[in-house]
């Protein structure tokens, strides 16, 4: 058995630089400029972001899960 403990994206504002650049409700952040995000914390993430300034490159997984609930950001997979 394993667990994945992923960063969803929740809300996404198609007006919002990441809704422009194509983010969706339901992606997964896999790497924050080149930091992987498995295992990493909602406010572990941010801190990261923040670091990164004004140019943030990510690499999300399109649609790993249907997010319920607002600010819902996190979903842990078990298999």
């Amino acid at each position: 058995h394993y667990c994945i403990f992923l960063i969803i994206f929740s809300q996404v504002s198609p007006k919002s630089i990441a809704g422009k650049a194509g983010v969706r409700n339901g992606d997964a952040i896999l790497q924050i400029c080149g930091d992987n995000t498995q295992g990493m914390s909602h406010p572990q993430a941010k801190q990261v972001m923040l670091r990164a300034g004004n140019e943030v490159d990510l690499v999300v997984q399109r649609s790993v899960g249907q997010c319920q609930g607002q600010g819902r950001t996190n979903l842990l997979i078990c298999s």
